[in-house]
């Protein structure tokens, strides 16, 4: 039986690889006339929210892609198993990992944010989880 303990490390040496692919590809067209390039750009932030059950998978899942990709993270766990992931963030500052790469915000899980800023393009305005268009700030408790 594998525990959690043990799943942090598995799941970031699954990702690790990735790294090496990020510098791209390059694929002949089918009629062999031409080349394709692809080019893989980090996203930018990821932000993950962790369950309470396997804390240190959940942290894995979230962190090994997106530094496998070059982006930075905000975690978030569950505040029943904040310990745990903060475990993590003073490893990661004792191997003098670079500030500001992995964020972690630790606290009661029942605050709710106060305003909502949501950011998109025009072609694709962003909506909530209902599919309703956002169009402006909102305050919290306030219908759409």
């Amino acid at each position: 039986m594998v525990h959690d303990s043990e799943m942090l490390p598995q799941c970031l040496d699954h990702f690790a690889p990735a790294v090496q692919r990020l510098s791209g590809e390059t694929l002949s067209g089918p009629t062999g006339c031409c080349s394709h390039q692809l080019v893989r750009h980090p996203v930018g932030v990821v932000v993950g929210f962790l369950a309470w059950n396997f804390s240190l998978l959940n942290l894995g899942d979230k962190l090994g892609p997106a530094l496998a990709a070059g982006c930075t993270g905000i975690l978030k766990p569950s505040s029943l198993t904040s310990l745990t992931t903060a475990l993590v963030g003073e490893v990661l500052r004792d191997l003098a990992f670079p500030p500001g790469v992995v964020n972690l915000v630790l606290g009661d899980d029942r605050g709710r944010a106060r305003r909502c800023s949501p950011t998109g393009s025009a072609s694709a305005p962003p909506a909530d989880s209902e599919g309703r268009v956002l169009t402006r700030l909102l305050d919290h408790g306030d219908p759409p």
